[in-house]
């Protein structure tokens, strides 16, 4: 299967601003720079990457299907038990076994979700000759599903909520396969994909830069009006969306670097975790441009670091071993 570059390259794009969300929390006070640029990030960047999934986790070959989802688990178990470690070593926290088979380490949560999604996709039926009634109505449901999901008791635990909050950018991407995405987006002039991005980012960066914690998705709700916080958030993120695919390159380097976003996702928050230590002890400096520029150099670090067989073995050890016997 020929991969478009375009796609590839608006991974890499989303990938380094969930690398920049992370290396943010170094200094991202309320009421700062960087609290308003990483309340914008966070309301778009996991929803366009989990409609990204969504598309491309047709169902063509159930065998395979399944195998890339005991894939998913594989590297789930095992990055979440390097988190614990780390964690333990790092602040010396007493783990239960219950938070650990209850609770995600920090972005475990997306490789759970995925797992539940594509297992969705599994077990639903084949929607090959569906009508557009169809479709609109699962799209309709997943987006009821995640309204009402905030009404359950359920914070972190094995990701229920975020589960539920981004399942409909999970189906829309899932049906997107029928459509030519970039095709309707360049009837969008660059002009007011730039416009809306700039007006939304200003709003938030000058009234909303406090702190969101709804923004995760994995927040229940807590007040009468949060069922409407979560629809307008999830309205936004689809503006934004919208607008930065309309404008994301068609780069062959950046599509290159875009095939190793699952490397760079699992393996950015242990070098994060280093940084934020060296900052805050006063070896490097904090700011706002030198956390963007940390953001950089983390990201292409870890591409450079994919091309090694170790680490990749580590994402999936069991299945290299398995590989190697046969």
């Amino acid at each position: 299967m020929v991969r478009d570059t375009y796609w590839d390259s608006l991974k890499f794009l989303l990938i380094f601003l969930v690398v920049y969300g992370h290396v943010l929390t170094i200094d991202y006070a309320p009421l700062s720079v960087n609290r308003g640029v990483f309340n914008f990030i966070f309301l778009f960047h996991m929803p366009l990457f989990i409609f990204i999934s969504g598309r491309f986790s047709q169902l063509r070959d159930r065998k395979r299907y399944l195998e890339g989802i005991g894939r998913l688990i594989e590297t789930y178990v095992v990055f979440q038990i390097l988190h614990i470690i780390a964690r333990y070593f790092m602040h010396r926290g007493v783990f239960t076994l219950e938070h650990i088979l209850v609770y995600p380490e920090m972005t475990m949560w997306y490789l759970q979700c995925l797992v539940y999604w594509r297992l969705l996709i599994y077990f639903m039926p084949q929607s090959s000759t569906w009508s557009k009634n169809n479709v609109v109505g699962v799209i309709f449901v997943s987006f009821v599903i995640s309204l009402l999901a905030g009404y359950l008791p359920f914070s972190r635990e094995f990701s229920i909520q975020r589960a539920c909050s981004y399942l409909p950018f999970f189906m829309m991407g899932f049906y997107s396969h029928r459509i030519d995405i970039r095709g309707l987006l360049n009837r969008l002039p660059s002009s007011v994909a730039y416009a809306t991005i700039a007006i939304v980012f200003g709003i938030i960066l000058f009234y909303f830069n406090g702190s969101y914690k709804f923004l995760t998705g994995a927040i229940p709700y807590s007040a009468s009006g949060d069922l409407l916080v979560r629809l307008g958030c999830m309205v936004a993120a689809m503006i934004i969306s919208i607008s930065v695919m309309r404008i994301a390159p068609n780069n062959k380097r950046f599509a290159e670097w875009g095939k190793v976003t699952l490397f760079v996702y699992m393996y950015h928050l242990f070098f994060e975790a280093v940084l934020k230590i060296v900052v805050h002890k006063g070896y490097l400096p904090s700011g706002v441009i030198p956390i963007f520029l940390y953001s950089v150099l983390l990201t292409l670090l870890l591409v450079w670091a994919s091309k090694y067989k170790l680490f990749n073995m580590v994402m999936n050890p069991v299945t290299y071993y398995l590989k190697r016997r046969t």
